[in-house]
């Protein structure tokens, strides 16, 4: 992704760095990478976002941890998923283990 960094924010203890894709995709969407660091400047977070038109048509969050980047559900993160395919094979597994 050809990014420009545009910004960053303080939220309860974590800072939001945020990344905009510098040209527009195919839909005419502006792309943009949010990533959550905690206190230590660790990246813990990862969320993608398309904005047209000042509509977000397609939004995830990947959380990053020790073991790798997991998609947890929208009730955990408060980040609402929105036009993602494959969203149930990323953790629809590991969440129905957790919940059986």
């Amino acid at each position: 992704m050809n990014s420009a960094f545009s910004g960053n924010s303080v939220d309860s203890g974590t800072i939001k760095e945020v990344r905009t894709r510098s040209t527009l995709g195919r839909d005419g969407g502006l792309s943009e990478i949010i990533i959550e660091r905690d206190y230590s400047g660790k990246a813990i977070s990862r969320t993608h976002r398309v904005t047209v038109e000042s509509e977000i048509v397609h939004q995830h969050q990947d959380h990053i941890g020790d073991y790798g980047e997991r998609r947890f559900p929208d009730e955990w993160t408060g980040t609402k998923t929105i036009n993602t395919p494959d969203m149930e094979n990323t953790y629809g597994n590991f969440y129905k283990r957790r919940n059986s």
